[in-house]
């Protein structure tokens, strides 16, 4: 059985991590946001995967597929201080996740092709 989120309790939960990432952000301590910046993205993931949606069970894994380099990208980005390893790493990890947006949105769009560009 699956549960079912909200999108109230949701955004409350989403609001909540944001705040506590800004938080950490305002007051310069790394070590909190290496939890609250990724807590975000995983917060999507979760709603993503327990809310009701019109979306083929297909082009939901898709969508966790791109969010979860989203997230690895974030977590890459947190430690680019200490080597240019993990920044090359997030920039690969967001152009994964683009991509797989792309092919998401190309897929949910549809075959029809205009003639205009």
């Amino acid at each position: 059985m699956r549960l079912k989120i909200s999108s109230a309790v949701f955004g409350i939960v989403y609001l909540l991590f944001v705040l506590m990432d800004l938080l950490a952000i305002y007051a310069a301590i790394h070590v909190y946001r290496c939890i609250t910046k990724p807590l975000i993205m995983f917060s999507l993931i979760v709603w993503v995967v327990f809310c009701k949606s019109k979306l083929s069970d297909m082009l939901k894994k898709q969508m966790v597929l791109a969010l979860v380099f989203s997230l690895l990208g974030d977590v890459f980005l947190l430690f680019d201080a200490y080597s240019n390893l993990y920044f090359l790493a997030g920039l690969f990890s967001f152009l994964c996740a683009h991509l797989s947006y792309i092919f998401i949105f190309w897929k949910k769009r549809g075959r029809k092709r205009s003639n205009t560009f």
